[in-house]
């Protein structure tokens, strides 16, 4: 008896005896606000590089590819002749995108369904370049 009573007690003081709660502590994490930085991101000679690739694309009637460089120039140099040439750039391609997309329609109404196909594939494709940006920089404003 003395022995069973001997390891009941050894029983509940070494294993069977419950836990500890474990004390959760929440970290709580400062707030990061978005500023917005004024100076440059990018070093001048890098945005100069950009810049006249964005000129030598625009001369070519490269106009997405202009478009990519002037957004690049944007958020390197923060300056406002590049948010001019982009809303420039954005209407030019609107303007041909509607152009594509009057062909087509003519080009259909001709019968001429590859020349039509052809045509309302180049306004989907310039068209949705300058959609898909509009959407990204107002998710990137909010």
């Amino acid at each position: 008896m003395a022995r069973f009573l001997t390891v009941s007690i050894c029983a509940i003081l070494f294993g069977c005896a419950s836990p500890e709660q474990a004390v959760i502590k929440t970290v709580e994490k400062p707030a990061v606000e978005a500023v917005r930085p004024t100076a440059p991101l990018a070093e001048p000679s890098l945005i100069a590089r950009w810049r006249s690739l964005a000129l030598m694309y625009e001369q070519s009637e490269q106009l997405q590819k202009a478009l990519l460089m002037w957004r690049v120039v944007e958020n390197g140099a923060r300056d406002g002749e590049a948010a001019g040439k982009i809303e420039t750039l954005e209407r030019r391609i609107r303007a041909e995108g509607q152009g594509h997309f009057e062909k087509g329609v003519q080009q259909f109404n001709n019968h001429s369904i590859a020349a039509a196909r052809k045509e309302f594939l180049l306004a989907m494709r310039s068209m949705l370049d300058v959609a898909i940006e509009r959407v990204d920089k107002a998710v990137k404003t909010e």
